[in-house]
């Protein structure tokens, strides 16, 4: 169950955005406001926010409200707690845009992403635009000022999934036409929700746009993980690879299974590692 914070007929009434931002928020108070204001400052100003609160205990859901009443492009929805997955596909449903970017909601953007990102796809005539990202311990308020035209390489998809990398796994890099989302949402419940779709998405396009200029601010919180959470990550990743596995031998790709497969193989390695006993 879900709730907006705009009417059927306001939101039907507007013009359709170009690109529609899906932001899940969930007990992120003290981080959400640099979000926010970094995809508001956006060069490429056609866009509509959609944030998505996902039943926050905090004051997430009072800012996300407050925001929407200062800029005409947010829009709130305000939903049960069900994890991240469940509230990436919220915003799915609902968004309007012909293209669809997720940033989540302790990161924050280069005011040039989406500008970039857009031309990437004309240029290369593609429906998926990927930057590089930056991790970071605290939220990036001040960016470079990026003066030139930034080179876009075309990657193949036997590039690709020879070797499906991080920055082409995570959602939060990227702009998508709209229409690889047309069957495909996010693992409910699931770590490593990435993973268990990324190679679908992958799959639907020859071509990918890669901007290879750090565009993203991936914020890497402090936090303990206990044992037991450790180990239903890596239970998942695992699983999500042999999903990976699955799908290049339904798709008659030997050749991408076999570079899954050494994947699979190494993350399991290391998994034996950490779960091992140390001396």
């Amino acid at each position: 169950m879900y709730t907006r914070n705009a009417s059927d007929k306001d939101i039907e009434n507007t013009v359709v955005p170009t690109v529609s931002v899906i932001v899940p928020v969930y007990n992120v108070q003290s981080y959400l406001p640099f979000c926010i204001e970094s995809i508001l400052k956006q060069s490429f100003t056609d866009i509509e926010v959609l944030l998505v609160d996902d039943g926050s205990t905090d004051e997430s859901a009072k800012l996300c409200d407050a925001w929407a009443e200062r800029d005409s492009r947010v829009q709130v929805i305000h939903k049960d707690n069900g994890g991240l997955s469940s509230a990436r596909n919220a915003g799915l449903e609902v968004a309007r845009g012909r293209y669809i970017a997720f940033v989540d909601a302790d990161d924050t953007i280069h005011p040039q992403m989406f500008e970039i990102l857009y031309e990437a796809i004309k240029e290369t005539d593609t429906k998926l635009a990927i930057c590089n990202f930056v991790q970071t311990t605290e939220p990036i308020v001040q960016w470079p000022e990026l003066q030139k035209r930034q080179p876009t390489k075309t990657v193949t998809r036997d590039d690709v999934f020879r070797s499906i990398t991080v920055e082409y796994v995570v959602a939060w890099n990227k702009l998508y036409h709209q229409s690889l989302f047309k069957d495909i949402r996010y693992p409910i419940g699931r770590y490593h929700e990435d993973e268990f779709v990324a190679h679908q998405i992958l799959w639907l396009t020859d071509t990918v746009a890669f901007v290879d200029v750090p565009l993203y601010g991936y914020l890497q919180r402090a936090g303990s993980i206990t044992a037991r959470q450790m180990n239903e990550r890596y239970i998942d990743a695992l699983d999500a690879f042999r999903g990976r596995i699955d799908f290049c031998i339904q798709k008659s790709k030997l050749s991408y299974a076999i570079f899954s497969i050494d994947s699979f193989l190494g993350l399991y390695e290391h998994f034996l590692k950490e779960m091992s006993p140390k001396a």
